[in-house]
């Protein structure tokens, strides 16, 4: 079976799946689509929580934070990083973030031969704003529709580093924070863009379609000019959702307070699926025929990553570095998501709400806030907008299954996590996985 000489993992912030055309959505996104049919869609991808910071070393750890390291800002990543392990096995890496809330302050740097972040967090840059795409989704453009640009500009090093290293394996990540949607209480506050839902939703949508022509696109064409594109393994995610007018109610038994921004209200700060749905395309050289262009209906983790990484490359699994995610080849053979029932956390106290946990299955979500003493339990199947809390009627006629979860939680959250000092992978472990992948035809040489 033909493997990868090279891997494109691509990151979205705050993306949720029902604004990709791959999807279902009817803004479309050209090269995301394309990827969607050389490659399969999880229909129902789960992320390990909705905080940036925690969650991108969760996901590229394969690790819930206990294991990560990190559960909030001030952490620091111990376990083995993905581009670690490809480092280690010969492949040059290259990490490039346009924001540094889950970069090198954290350890997101480690394993990568070249990073590249903003020296200042949200530093302006030479970034687009997606702004040339408004009149294309019905909005009208005029000098008051200029996004606040943010970030760092790291096109020009994409291209420098496939150039350099098409002849061998290589591992490039990049993070694009451009569509994370706290801008428009900017734009508004800042009279740039009158109060209104086209307004967001049009501005939301067009700096994913400014991403994807620009960012990922660009990435798809120079692997296709240097003849890679069809040997390529290629990501796309996004770290967590966002809150669209969806759970806009009062702080309290619920989540936060309304931003005075009018319907333009929302975060990121929930457990509920809108903020922890997530979409996950893959693509690779190999892939069964049958599963191109399909969309696999099943529950499966944002975490599951590394492993699938290392499963397509060929490494066997006693060779990976411990990790709670799982390969998703065999749910990709058989067109079926894992169903496991995924565990999620912010402990960061965003938002004056304090720590939550929750779990999910395929029909079913149990949420708890720690500081609040307040559970939530829903029926997915039948609410999946998640507004109809039965914790009183599990309470009442499922208190074991409920007290499964509880412990399941506690089980989680009471986990410390390994400290600050970096978790080296003992040496026999590096040469195991190096011998293998070079076995393999591995090797930059």
């Amino acid at each position: 079976m033909a493997k990868p000489k090279c891997i494109y993992c691509f990151q979205f912030d705050e993306v949720r799946p029902d604004h990709l055309s791959a999807y279902g959505y009817e803004r479309r996104q050209r090269y995301i689509d394309e990827l969607a049919k050389d490659g399969v869609v999880f229909d129902m991808a789960i992320a390990p929580g909705s905080y940036t910071g925690a969650v991108t070393p969760a996901v590229w750890t394969g690790c819930y934070g206990s294991k990560s390291g990190v559960r909030d800002p001030y952490m620091y990543v111990t376990a083995p990083l993905l581009q670690e392990i490809l480092q280690k096995a010969g492949w040059k890496t290259q990490g490039c973030m346009s924001q540094s809330v889950a970069g090198s302050g954290i350890g997101m740097d480690n394993g990568f031969d070249t990073f590249v972040e903003p020296t200042d967090p949200g530093a302006p840059d030479t970034w687009g704003d997606g702004v040339e795409h408004w009149e294309d989704l019905g909005v009208h453009v005029d000098e008051r529709f200029h996004a606040k640009p943010v970030g760092k500009d790291y096109r020009e090093d994409n291209k420098k580093f496939i150039q350099a290293n098409k002849a061998g394996n290589f591992y490039l990540y990049n993070q694009l924070y451009e569509t994370h949607t706290g801008s428009e209480k900017f734009m508004v506050e800042s009279g740039r863009c009158p109060e209104g839902v086209m307004a967001e939703d049009a501005y939301y949508d067009a700096k994913i379609k400014w991403g994807d022509e620009n960012v990922i696109g660009g990435v798809i064409e120079e692997l296709k000019a240097a003849g890679l594109y069809d040997d390529a393994l290629i990501i796309i995610i996004s770290d967590h959702g966002t809150t669209l007018r969806e759970h806009n109610w009062p702080m309290g038994d619920y989540i936060y307070e309304p931003l005075d921004v009018g319907d333009l209200a929302n975060t990121h700060s929930s457990l509920y699926d809108v903020d922890v749905h997530v979409p996950l395309i893959i693509k690779y050289p190999g892939m069964p025929a049958a599963a191109k262009g399909k969309t696999i209906p099943g529950q499966v983790r944002t975490i599951d990553i590394p492993a699938t990484v290392l499963d397509i490359l060929g490494v066997p699994k006693d060779q990976w570095p411990e990790m709670d995610g799982e390969s998703l080849v065999p749910s990709i053979n058989d067109l079926k998501g894992h169903g496991h029932r995924t565990y999620m956390e912010t402990v960061w106290a965003a938002y004056g709400m304090g720590a939550r946990q929750a779990l999910r299955e395929n029909s079913f979500k149990y949420i708890r806030y720690t500081s609040r003493m307040y559970e939530e339990f829903f029926d997915l199947q039948k609410d999946p907008g998640e507004q109809n809390n039965l914790i009183d009627a599990m309470k009442m006629h499922a208190p074991r299954w409920l007290q499964e979860m509880r412990e399941e939680v506690n089980a989680h959250y009471r986990a410390e996590p390994r400290g600050i000092e970096r978790r080296e992978m003992p040496e026999e472990e590096k040469k195991a996985i190096a011998k293998r992948l070079a076995a393999l035809g591995y090797t930059t040489e």
